[in-house]
Parts: C-alpha cells; sequence; structure tokens
C-alpha cells in the first residue's frame, strides 16, 4: 500500500543483496509497460527501505528511454502535461512527500535538466522545488499541441510550487531564457 498508484507491468532482473523491509539491487534492467505506450527502461543500482510512513529511495538509474507519454498514461494522479521519450541519468533520494531529484534527460523535444526537491505525495498535493533548465527545448513536441509554434529554447526556471492540481498550483517561477527561438523570431 506504500508504493504510488501506477498502472502497468514491470519486468526485468536486479541483483537483490537485502531484506523485504530494505531492499537493496545493483545491475538492474527494468522496464515498464502499460498498454500499447512506448515502454521505460531503467539501468542502475539503488535502495527502497520501508520506512514509518513512506517508502525510502535512493536510486542511481539511468533511463533508455524514460516515456513521459506512457508515464502520464499510467500515473494520471501526477498530472503530467509533457510528453515525448527522454533519455539521461535520474538520481533519486528520499521520500515521495520530499524526494531530491537530480536528473539530465533528452529527448527530441529537447534537453531537460532538474536539481531539486519534488513532493508527490504531501497533504497539500504536489510541489516542485528547484531548478529546472532546457536546451534546445521545442513546447510543440514538449505538450504534443500545435497549439503553440515551434521553440528552441535555452534557459532556466526556479520553481517554487506546490498544489493539488496543476489547475491550482501556487508559488513563484523565476524564468531566465538566454538567446532563444519561438517560430521563426529570436
Amino acid at each position: 500500500p506504500a508504493f504510488p498508484r501506477f498502472f502497468g507491468q514491470v519486468s526485468g532482473t536486479a541483483r537483490l543483496d537485502s531484506v523485504w523491509t530494505d531492499v537493496r539491487f545493483r545491475n538492474a534492467d527494468i522496464t515498464h509497460r502499460f498498454e500499447d505506450g512506448e515502454p521505460s527502461r531503467f539501468t542502475g543500482n539503488g535502495r527502497v527501505t520501508i520506512g514509518e510512513k513512506f517508502l525510502v529511495y535512493d536510486l542511481a538509474l539511468d533511463a533508455r528511454p524514460l516515456s513521459l507519454t506512457t508515464v502520464a498514461r499510467a500515473y494520471p494522479e501526477a498530472e503530467l502535461i509533457y510528453r515525448g521519450s527522454f533519455s539521461g541519468p535520474l538520481r533519486l533520494q528520499g521520500q515521495s512527500d520530499d524526494l531530491a531529484l537530480v536528473t539530465e534527460l533528452t529527448g527530441a523535444p529537447g534537453t531537460l535538466a532538474y536539481d531539486g526537491r519534488v513532493d508527490a505525495d504531501s497533504v497539500d498535493g504536489y510541489g516542485y522545488h528547484g531548478t529546472l533548465r532546457f536546451s534546445n527545448l521545442d513546447l510543440r513536441l514538449l505538450l504534443d499541441t500545435t497549439s503553440v509554434p515551434h521553440t528552441q529554447l535555452f534557459g532556466s526556471a526556479e520553481l517554487e510550487v506546490t498544489g493539488d492540481s496543476l489547475a491550482n498550483w501556487e508559488g513563484p517561477v523565476d524564468v531566465a531564457l538566454d538567446r532563444s527561438l519561438v517560430d521563426s523570431v529570436r
């Protein structure tokens, strides 16, 4: 019951050296599938410990790829608006209501890097507190919509947002754009 409601099938292999309440693994090669979506595949090492209220994670993974489109469908409570497949390292430490996340993921929509904390399970909803960097980012591909023009965005965003759904997030977002393109306008 401590695991988040995440649908689909997870399969793969890993070398375990642990007890049930403190699962340590290495040489993991894990694949997540949901319906007909592109699978996500992760390799790496880590540890998952059963805490008093939440699971505690210490994971060093490499996503090859991470399909945000499939994750959004398999984990609807997260309200992910981003789409596409990305590859790169993921470092997660902590529990779901205070999870340190360091990653740099690259895919067709561009490169997204995040260094900060994520709250995916508190009474106040969700929260992001950290720095999001982006380069060569095409919002049309990232949001999977034709309602925005193609872009090549470079910059960063300092995030301090919380809320129980995407529609009512609150908090400052400080965006700094470097030289970028929106459609054909620099």
